[in-house]
């Protein structure tokens, strides 16, 4: 499943699947465990918090756009003047 979303540009392809197996079984293992002991039969939150983990430690990073990058250097150089009105005239 992890391999088919770095296929589809869903994960990261710069994810090590061993990594990402690691970390899904042992914290599901984990979760699992302590919502037994707790008596608490509700996974929803463990759900939630490991499906949020996954998108935001795999999700794939985007290049930006050429207009993107075009518009971050143009407001990098706007602030620059900013902060430093004598180097206008260099």
């Amino acid at each position: 499943v992890f391999t088919a979303g770095q296929d589809k540009g869903e994960l990261s392809a710069e994810a090590e699947l061993w990594i990402a197996r690691d970390q899904f079984y042992g914290a599901l293992e984990y979760s699992g465990r302590t919502l037994m002991l707790r008596s608490d039969p509700d996974p929803t939150l463990v759900i939630k918090a490991l499906i949020d983990n996954f998108r935001a430690s795999y999700r794939p990073v985007r290049q930006p756009t050429p207009v993107e990058d075009r518009l971050a250097r143009l407001e990098a150089t706007a602030a620059i003047r900013r902060v430093s009105p004598a180097r206008r005239g260099r």
